[in-house]
């Protein structure tokens, strides 16, 4: 089982605030702590990945760090056969809502992003419900009511959950497993966006560091793009560039979406 962190930070300058309209400056700081499971998952030979500092019980761990790749998209994860690790199509993936600490507007913002993501993937991420369920790294990686849990998105403060204490806009942590084919299937997930945060504007507007552009960012982690280094997509490790999604990121999407359905393992 597999728990991959990605994280934009946003750096508030005296220009950016005197002009709204340049990005907002970005660090790549992304980590990745990976630990070797010694748990029921060990017979799959699984390795779980946390942001953070955050260990597997009885694992060891090193920290890596998590530049953006070149080329116009890139992906979390590959199968062997060089074919990206994805949701699977042919079921609906729930997305609940801690609604704490939101701000105005932010919901809608957040039901707007996921029906672009929708459209782009082919996939279907619905939001289906609210919850108290407060964010933790931990989060998806055991049963609820004899199946995944489904995806959490949570506002909070640094520290919360996967998100870190260096300024981090929005952090997403999916969870992707190896199914019986050998393929990497995601299967849930949460994001975090910082509370704290200030300085982007509403919903999509072009020519702003606007709300909606961070959703389409961290949504498109979710589904399973990495960062890239072109800085005309969303995908782009400074939010700003680009509003909506753009042909690389769209490009990548519809791969993640592709494709026929997967076995989805039990957890």
């Amino acid at each position: 089982m597999r728990l991959r962190t990605k994280a934009l930070a946003a750096v508030a300058a005296f220009a950016l605030i005197a002009n709204p309209a340049l990005p907002h400056q970005v660090m790549d700081h992304v980590h990745e702590v990976t630990a070797h499971a010694h748990d029921a998952y060990s017979s799959l030979a699984a390795e779980a990945h946390r942001g953070l500092g955050d260990t597997v019980p009885g694992g060891t761990a090193h920290t890596v760090a998590q530049p953006a790749e070149t080329g116009s998209y890139a992906f979390t994860v590959r199968n062997a056969d060089g074919s990206p690790g994805r949701w699977n199509p042919c079921q609906i993936h729930k997305i609940v809502v801690n609604p704490a600490h939101a701000p105005a507007g932010a919901i809608a913002d957040l039901k707007a992003a996921v029906a672009k993501l929708d459209t782009a993937t082919g996939l279907r991420f619905e939001i289906t419900g609210r919850t108290s369920a407060a964010p933790t790294s931990r989060w998806g990686t055991a049963a609820v009511r004899g199946g995944w849990a489904p995806v959490l998105v949570a506002w909070g403060s640094p520290g919360t959950g996967p998100l870190g204490t260096n300024g981090e806009a929005g952090e997403t942590q999916p969870v992707w497993v190896r199914n019986a084919d050998g393929k990497q299937v995601f299967v849930s997930g949460e994001i975090v966006f910082a509370s704290t945060v200030t300085g982007y504007t509403p919903g999509f507007k072009a020519g702003t560091v606007s709300r909606g552009a961070l959703m389409l960012h961290e949504l498109g982690h979710l589904a399973g793009l990495d960062h890239t280094g072109d800085r005309s997509q969303v995908m782009y490790p400074q939010i700003g560039f680009a509003t909506g999604y753009g042909a690389g990121d769209l490009a990548g999407l519809k791969a993640l979406g592709a494709g026929g359905c997967l076995a989805v393992p039990a957890p």
